[in-house]
């Protein structure tokens, strides 16, 4: 089964495009000028090979190379650019903003995306350009909401993204660069002023009737928790989720139908196939059908919001029906790989977003492995076969998507297969009967049948996903995963599709000894992580954090109240301590007295097997008589007068500085 070039065009330049975006954001080697060069020069060759052919040999093997490192430098030279074009800002002083994303509400401010246009200099308005930045400001129900296309003047400190301060922390810088932003700032209740801007703009217009379609549900008896899903699952938007609810979702494996992506995208698509599936049966019914069926994709992705992810998935399925129209033998994974192409030539950043990345291994998982799945159980009865598919559909594509969700989340859903069966059937019927409702909100007594329908299939979603969250393990946690075990597991995968494909002994053996190695990996990093014997250092919202691990267990001790800290040491330090293949099994305050798991501590001094600390918060040192020789001066708080006193008492050998201070305010 070879693929050449003319069959499947987009597979064959898409994966260069892809590895030359890549090794750019990770190693940027060359100018764009020196990729100019070299393309010029590989152009040349292949405008050579194409005239005098019949003097070069393998002419075939030279086309491939030749288009290979086009597209590599293509793929390149695009992720080079985007990355000159991003521009960050450090300033102070009053700014002209323009909102250019839907805003979002936290808990106590909103977060808006968008442009710093102009400052304000001296009664002049000074024009700045490329500056996409991020504004957090202070949420106050007495001003207007900003919406996309809208003013806003502020008054503000406008800073650098900081990096992240602790190892394999989220890094939030790096995930704003690759949404084109640099800078950010957080602006008081009373710094800043709106300016509204009746400009035609597709997203405010796309958003503005979101917002009117959700403002029909608080017409309705639904609850708080019933509308934030069905607002979530029918039009995407998410603001109003609660924690509880995120977490049971996520740990039933389905935090997926939260946000409308491909899925959903892929339900519409179903759900309009089966309407229109009558009008086949007439002349050029197929091309009329598959033509109304993409306009309403589109719609369907326009009332959303138009998000990145709904487009990415109207625009796949757009391809995927072009292509049913005009080619009954088109490669379906030429048109995959097709909206990738565009999508990278579009944004080459879109690469490392997990959505995407997600979204297209799920449906090339789908694709490949779901009829071979499906093919195991074959029976003439419609519900075993709904059932099967549905099973069949989710194990295709928890294969494809494992290695990479374990990577970023080290945690495997144990009952993904029943929660997608109790998920999908749900979500299609909140689809489609949302659908009804917001078509029919304005007709007395259908209007509250329908409400009444959606509120139930909603209670059911939400009961099936408690009952599943009340399992006996319901999740595997902790999984100590890394770069290097997903990459080696996409191989394993890789050959077991070429195996089926080939049936060939070398790629079996080649797939065996990937397995072996893994599991190799696997059990040498459990090895190594039970001998290590480490100290870390973390800064969690300026509060100290010292982590003693030992024998894959790690104790926590910290400045403050555990309890208050929690969801933060999850967020920020959870994955470092996830891959030292160790779990948290005691916390405690860095002041209380104890003598166990070979750490002894007494008020500010602390011994861990042969390293002994002291945590400096500013205290008056009078006696220095008795000098002490320790390993680690920790300050949390600096105290001029009397430092120099701390020095000679404890005569460290490493000063700690909390993250609340700077190094000047100590070092001279």
């Amino acid at each position: 089964m070879k693929i050449t070039f003319s069959q499947a065009p987009f597979i064959r330049i898409s994966i260069p495009l892809i590895l030359g975006i890549i090794v750019s954001v990770y190693h940027s080697y060359f100018s764009l000028n020196i990729l100019l060069f070299i393309s010029f020069i590989i152009l040349l060759t292949l405008i050579t090979n194409y005239f005098f052919n019949k003097y070069i040999l393998f002419k075939n093997r030279i086309f491939n190379i030749s288009i290979f490192a086009i597209f590599f430098l293509l793929g390149y030279s695009l992720s080079s650019y985007k990355t000159e074009t991003i521009n960050s800002l450090s300033d102070k002083g009053t700014f002209l903003f323009k909102v250019i994303k839907n805003p979002q509400s936290k808990n106590n401010s909103i977060k808006i995306t968008g442009e710093i246009l102009a400052k304000q200099d001296s009664n002049k308005l000074i024009t700045l350009n490329n500056y996409k930045t991020i504004l957090f400001i202070k949420n106050d129900s007495n001003k207007f909401s900003p919406k996309i296309n809208d003013y806003i003047i502020i008054n503000t400190t406008i800073k650098e993204i900081e990096n992240a301060k602790n190892p394999e922390q989220f890094n939030y810088k790096k995930y704003l660069f690759f949404n084109g932003i640099k800078s950010g700032a957080f602006v008081k209740t009373n710094n800043w002023r709106l300016i509204k801007n009746n400009e035609f703009n597709i997203f405010k217009l796309s958003n503005d009737i979101r917002n009117l379609l959700l403002s029909k549900l608080d017409n309705f008896n639904f609850s708080n928790k019933n509308k934030a899903i069905i607002a979530a699952i029918s039009l995407g938007k998410r603001d109003d989720i609660d924690t509880i609810t995120n977490e049971q979702f996520s740990n039933a494996g389905v935090m997926h139908i939260l946000a409308v992506s491909g899925l959903h995208v892929g339900i519409v698509f179903l759900i309009l196939i089966s309407i229109f599936k009558p009008l086949l049966k007439y002349k050029n019914g197929k091309i009329i059908s598959y033509i109304i069926i993409v306009l309403l994709l589109w719609v369907y992705a326009f009332i959303t919001g138009l998000t990145p992810s709904v487009v990415r998935a109207v625009l796949m399925f757009s391809l995927v029906s072009i292509g049913k129209v005009f080619n009954k033998q088109h490669n379906i994974y030429n048109t995959i790989f097709a909206s990738a192409f565009i999508l990278l030539i579009v944004n080459p950043f879109y690469i490392m977003q997990l959505g995407f990345q997600l979204s297209y291994l799920a449906v090339i998982g789908i694709i490949f492995f779901q009829p071979k799945i499906s093919s195991l159980i074959k029976s003439d009865n419609r519900i075993i076969n709904y059932f099967w598919g549905i099973i069949s559909v989710s194990i295709a594509a928890q294969i494809a998507t494992a290695p990479i969700t374990i990577l970023y989340f080290h945690k495997f859903p144990v009952y993904f297969l029943l929660s997608n069966i109790a998920v999908m059937f749900n979500v299609t019927l909140i689809l489609i009967i949302s659908f009804v409702f917001f078509a029919t909100f304005f007709i007395p007594y259908l209007n509250i049948l329908t409400s009444e329908a959606l509120n139930a299939v909603t209670s059911a979603l939400n009961l099936s996903i408690k009952s599943i969250n009340n399992l006996p393990f319901p999740i595997i946690d902790n999984i100590n995963w890394d770069i290097n075990l997903a990459l080696i597991s996409y191989v394993i995968l890789l050959l077991f599709g070429f195996y089926i494909i080939y049936r060939n002994k070398y790629i079996f053996s080649t797939m065996l000894l990937s397995t072996i190695l893994i599991f190799a990996f696997i059990n040498y990093y459990k090895y190594n992580n039970f001998k290590r014997n480490e100290i870390s250092f973390y800064s969690i919202n300026q509060h100290t954090i010292i982590a003693f691990t030992s024998k894959c267990k790690t104790n926590l001790l910290i400045d403050r109240n555990y309890k208050k800290l929690k969801k933060d040491i999850k967020f920020n330090i959870k994955d470092h301590i996830t891959n030292t293949g160790s779990v948290i099994t005691k916390t405690g305050l860095i002041k209380y007295t104890q003598k166990n798991d070979n750490i002894f501590r007494r008020k500010n001094f602390i011994k861990y097997r042969e390293k002994s600390f002291f945590v400096y918060n500013g205290e008056k040192i009078y006696d220095t008589t008795a000098v002490m020789n320790i390993d680690y001066l920790v300050i949390n708080k600096y105290n001029s007068w009397t430092f120099k006193n701390v020095l000679k008492k404890f005569n460290p050998k490493t000063i700690i500085l909390s993250t609340k201070l700077w190094p000047n305010n100590i070092l001279e």
